[in-house]
């Protein structure tokens, strides 16, 4: 289903990006070079998230979203920002990063980064993205 996505978003915005994959943990291996990029976090089959920005820069947040280490306290410690939707994740859902891919593509421009978030988070509905939560 996500790649008959990506391909028909692709086409109504006259994009041909390469899409390159990466188990979560190897987020250190996505290149610095893209700024402009959008990816998609899957858990075995499920759309976790979706987002736009410096891919590899994210990666690092989201595992500690998933990990529920590393999350900023009322004391001001940590480094990563919680949700609603994130805590009912690791509450409900209970993902595995080890369980977890990270597909991205560089979209070259910011203005198409953000229109490809925006069609991919409103088909694929992914369960943390704040724009899909309930």
């Amino acid at each position: 289903m996500v790649d008959r996505i990506l391909k028909k978003v692709f086409e109504f915005y006259g994009l041909d990006p390469k899409i390159e994959s990466k188990d979560l943990n190897e987020w250190k291996d996505i290149p610095f070079s893209i700024q402009h990029g959008v990816y998609i976090i899957k858990h075995n089959d499920d759309v976790l998230y979706i987002g736009q920005g410096r891919v590899r820069r994210r990666q690092k947040h989201h595992i500690d979203n998933i990990t529920g280490h590393n999350l900023i306290t009322e004391h001001g410690d940590g480094r990563t920002k919680s949700t609603k939707a994130w805590e009912s994740i690791r509450e409900n859902y209970k993902p595995k990063v080890d369980n977890c891919k990270v597909y991205y593509m560089d979209c070259r421009t910011k203005y198409d980064a953000i229109a490809v978030e925006g069609a991919l988070i409103k088909f694929l509905m992914p369960l943390a993205n704040e724009e899909t939560f309930s």
